[in-house]
């Protein structure tokens, strides 16, 4: 295609985009063989649910890619790759058969969301933090009306490769003419080209149409591509003498247009795709985007009514008030049935309050804990008590108080007040007006306690030398002692289930920090099928109104073990927490049982949380000495959902020097968090956690060191409670 039909193509794109009045709410939307949401290759404006996890590969000749998406909000999305490229060798040693792989984030932000006379827009960077091989910018509105979707947008970088028209942020001296996307990639990768993004003399139009029916699984896709492939990665090799020698092995493009079809079942995760691109080569793609994410509704109750006065259908409710010892022991096995559990109760006839400090499995919301609890026990309230107080005790700390009165509980009963109106009419408090201990019936627990059940676990080594993917799927059985109130012993084993781990090689990992862990696959190749993950003591303490304390020990993770401690300063009524922990460990003996090597240390942190009014995103700054003596800050963000998940990302900077760091500059990575009862609801017990570095280097590493005492109370605070 010329470049002038390429242009009356765009324009024909631009019309009907300029043409579409009517505004439609967007489809789930899929990710392209890259990871990122896409038509094929050319960027779309669209964007999955919040809550989205995206998991596929891909093969697009020379490229196979394996991608890892998140959708944390529903303007953020963000996305990790593998490409493997088949026409590039791994290294310059003949026995390597391996090609090269190269792994980078891409990121994209919507800038405007798609209103009835406007289209969507976002801002995306591809791979903007890694290598830079495939480095690519670009600015993209799509509109939707009802079946199909009409997308345009300017690309730079490689999506700029084709040069229709002049970089507009160059024309104005905001960015800079010159940008060599043929230069080979900083040694040690890892640091983004900020300096490049935008930048380059020409830019792209890219544009695209989609018809998706809303009640067919096939989806089809038509784009104009941006990228010309005169600028991809070709055969690197060592030149005589030293230094990089470039062959020009380059990808072919006969045709701009690409073309694709997509299969996904309405109301399915899974999907595959087709395309044709290039004017020569057959892709395709296969993956799965689950939302596991969820803000989910409040509890609505509908069994007992609260109130004698309500009664069951056809007959009055007869039940004991809490006044006596049958009353109260009637109304704490009634509230165990719905899954509330009473640790303590207190009942304050002169002050008119009934106070209840519970544990519980009926919700992570206080509020629907509130309206649960208040249904029992409204019939049950003597005369005198007009206001029910309950507690929320997690590992043994008061974390938070919330108070209603007896008009706002019948009235909630009866369902003549909104959610709005409740949150408006309760009351908060960090601490019950009687401290649990001078309660009238202050241990109605019997300790100890178990609790117990099985996590998934997954050790990954992705891209390295030794292979594209090797891992090993681990089962791990898991046991927790409640031996008092606030002291509890966890116990977790390692069971292996599948993998290849077998494949890999020892190699000397010798730097200039100590190896606390680069060692890691000598861990993963030295233990036997069975080893012990985490075996630890955990003692949790109020020290003051907002102030927690704890102190651990024992073996915190599958690397290191010892005695930890932490203070948490959390006020009810603030969405700012702060906190320090000190810690002294020692290396753990690669059989992974109860021996210990001979590298120990002492690490601490200062650590400054700060839950932003964004979606459920809490921000984590923290500033300490980490396992390899050096020194540095932290910075992690996640989103947290209502339903458990936690989705987010860290990077750590040390006065370690990238030359000494290796190969990705700095640390960083992503994790997340699934509670089990996203797969088996009623479930209460269980997380399958995912944590993912790039690379594990030994820079920046923090060690597990017990339970968190901001996991524990903060997310108990006023803000979070009358959250919408």
């Amino acid at each position: 295609m010329s470049r002038r039909q390429g242009r009356r193509a765009v324009a024909v794109v631009a019309l009907l985009l300029a043409s579409t009045a009517a505004w439609a709410q967007s489809q789930p939307v899929v990710h392209g063989p890259s990871g990122y949401p896409a038509l094929i290759t050319v960027p779309t404006a669209q964007m999955p649910p919040a809550g989205t996890i995206g998991v596929g590969v891909s093969a697009a000749p020379p490229y196979n890619t394996l991608y890892l998406s998140g959708q944390p909000t529903r303007w953020l999305h963000f996305g990790a790759r593998y490409i493997a490229i088949t026409n590039r060798r791994y290294d310059d040693d003949p026995a390597n058969g391996q090609s090269f792989k190269d792994k980078s984030f891409d990121m994209v932000v919507r800038l405007l969301e798609q209103g009835r006379w406007w289209p969507a827009v976002v801002v995306g960077l591809n791979d903007f933090g890694g290598t830079g091989l495939f480095s690519s910018e670009y600015l993209v509105a799509t509109q939707r009306h009802h079946d199909w979707s009409f997308t345009l947008g300017l690309g730079f970088g490689r999506f700029g490769t084709q040069g229709d028209l002049r970089n507009p942020f160059a024309a104005i001296g905001l960015r800079d003419d010159r940008r060599d996307l043929l230069a080979p990639a900083e040694e040690q990768g890892g640091v983004p080209g900020v300096d490049e993004w935008f930048a380059g003399r020409n830019a792209s139009m890219m544009a695209g149409i989609e018809w998706a029916p809303r009640d067919r699984p096939w989806s089809f896709q038509l784009e104009l591509d941006g990228n010309d492939y005169s600028a991809e990665p070709a055969e690197l090799r060592l030149a005589q003498g030293g230094g990089l020698e470039q062959f020009d092995e380059r990808i072919e493009q006969r045709s701009r247009i690409n073309f694709g079809l997509r299969y996904k079942r309405p109301g399915s995760s899974w999907f595959a795709g087709l395309a044709f691109v290039r004017g020569e080569t057959l892709i395709g793609q296969i993956g799965i985007a689950p939302q596991l994410g969820r803000d989910r509704p409040r509890v609505q109750e509908s069994g007992q009514p609260a109130a004698r006065h309500l009664g069951w259908p056809g007959q009055r409710a007869t039940v004991p008030e809490v006044d006596s010892i049958g009353g109260m022991r009637h109304w704490v096995e009634a509230l165990a049935d719905r899954g509330v559990y009473a640790h303590a109760v207190d009942l304050d006839a002169p002050r008119g309050t009934l106070t209840l400090w519970q544990s519980n499995t009926v919700s992570s919301e206080s509020l629907d804990v509130l309206r649960t609890a208040s249904r029992e026990t409204l019939a049950r309230m003597p005369e005198p008590v007009e206001r029910l107080q309950v507690v929320e005790v997690n590992g043994g700390l008061d974390a938070i108080a919330l108070s209603i009165d007896r008009q706002t509980m019948d009235a909630e009963a009866r369902g003549d007040i909104d959610l709005d109106t409740l949150r408006a009419s309760v009351g908060i408090a960090s601490l019950p007006a009687t401290p649990r201990a001078r309660a009238q019936y202050p241990q109605l627990l019997e300790y100890p306690v178990w609790s117990y059940g099985i996590n998934p676990g997954l050790r990954m080594n992705i891209g390295g030398i030794d292979g594209f993917l090797i891992g090993q799927l681990v089962a791990k059985p898991f046991a927790t002692l409640q031996l008092t109130s606030r002291l509890s012993m966890s116990t977790v084993l390692a069971i292996n289930i599948a993998g290849n781990t077998e494949e890999l090689e020892q190699r000397d990992t010798s730097t200039r920090l100590p190896p606390v862990r680069s060692l890691l696959e000598t861990y993963q190749t030295t233990s036997d099928d069975v080893w012990l993950d985490q075996w630890e003591l955990n003692y949790l303490f109020p020290i003051a109104r907002d102030w927690f304390g704890r102190v651990s020990g024992g073996i915190f993770e599958e690397m290191f073990g010892g005695v930890a401690a932490e203070v948490l300063y959390r006020p009810l009524h603030s969405r700012f927490a702060l906190g320090l922990d000190v810690n002294y460990v020692k290396q753990r003996d690669f059989d992974q049982r109860l021996e210990f090597l001979d590298y120990e240390v002492a690490t601490g942190h200062l650590s400054a949380y700060y839950r932003t009014p964004l979606e459920g995103v809490v921000m984590k700054a923290s500033v300490g000495r980490y396992l390899a003596r050096d020194v540095g800050a932290t910075l992690d963000i996640a989103r947290e959902f209502r339903n458990g998940v936690v989705l987010g990302a860290f990077a750590t900077k040390t006065n370690v020097s990238a030359e000494d760091f290796g190969e990705g500059s700095f640390d960083k990575g992503i994790y997340l968090r699934i509670p089990m009862s996203v797969f088996y609801p009623g479930v209460d017990k269980g997380t399958a956690s995912f944590n993912y570095r790039f690379l594990t280097r030994d820079g920046g590493q923090k060690v597990g060191n017990g339970r968190s005492l901001y996991d524990a109370v903060g997310h108990f605070t006023a803000e979070q409670v009358l959250e919408d």
